[in-house]
């Protein structure tokens, strides 16, 4: 990988997705604004993913791929936010996808605010149709200090309109000097709500944070996704996450 400073970089892992993941590295060469390195953590797929992960570097040196052993998407995570070397850090499932002008749209936003945190919102795709779209229960706009305390704080959890922040990491452009420390103390061995763990303290220690409703993010819905086949024993699951969240020294 060439020592050339980024200002995004964009962390796919990947775990036996070998038919979603052309789409997802297609929409990240189609990007307008072209700044950007990519970081493919293949976490030890057994079918042909890694291969076909491996195809891309050759189409382009802004591609990195790193193939581990399989031990979960935090570590895979964290295993891309290692090298990472841009100023900002998308993460991008494989089975998702994003519209051509998402970097260029997060870059702009960045240039006029100097933003920590780009939270777009994000488009749900069903079988190639739209099912719906996910926005932020906030209005668009820029949030310094005292209005994330005021009014992204009390949404963190769930205020008492049951409205919440949305949790996933990925689709959120974040400033690297910021999350990668969050990130790295997620505990390997959460596999639910471990977005929580790393988003969380991020909105706490955030200078500021622009909330779009541009949804420039495509999130796949899939009928074997663990998101939407929650069982009682999952509970015992999420507690993990719990217990990580209290390990951050929150003020307030």
């Amino acid at each position: 990988m060439n020592d050339e400073k980024y200002v995004f970089s964009i962390i796919i892992p990947v775990y036996n997705i070998e038919s979603y993941i052309k789409p997802c590295l297609d929409s990240i060469l189609n990007q307008i604004y072209t700044n950007y390195q990519v970081i493919i953590v293949d976490d030890g797929s057994t079918d042909n993913s890694g291969a076909l992960c491996d195809e891309y570097v050759q189409k382009d040196s802004r591609i990195v791929v790193i193939h581990k052993e399989n031990g979960g998407l935090v570590s895979a995570r964290q295993a891309g936010i290692k090298i990472a070397k841009g100023e900002y850090v998308l993460n991008l499932d494989a089975d998702d996808a994003v519209l051509p002008d998402a970097l260029k749209s997060a870059y702009e936003i960045i240039i006029n605010t100097n933003a920590d945190i780009v939270s777009f919102s994000y488009e749900c795709v069903k079988l190639g149709e739209t099912a719906n779209y996910i926005t932020e229960p906030l209005d668009e706009g820029l949030y310094n200090k005292a209005d994330i305390e005021k009014h992204i704080f009390p949404k963190l959890l769930v205020d008492k309109n049951m409205q919440h922040m949305i949790y996933y990491l990925a689709g959120k452009v974040i400033r690297r000097s910021l999350v990668t420390s969050h990130q790295l103390n997620v505990d390997k061995s959460i596999s639910l709500g471990e977005d929580l763990c790393c988003i969380i303290p991020c909105y706490y220690e955030a200078e500021k944070v622009y909330i779009s409703r541009y949804a420039a993010y495509l999130y796949t819905i899939r009928a074997d996704s663990m998101t939407y086949d929650f069982n009682v024993a999952q509970i015992k699951r999420l507690e993990k996450a719990v217990e990580n969240l209290h390990k951050f020294n929150f003020k307030n």
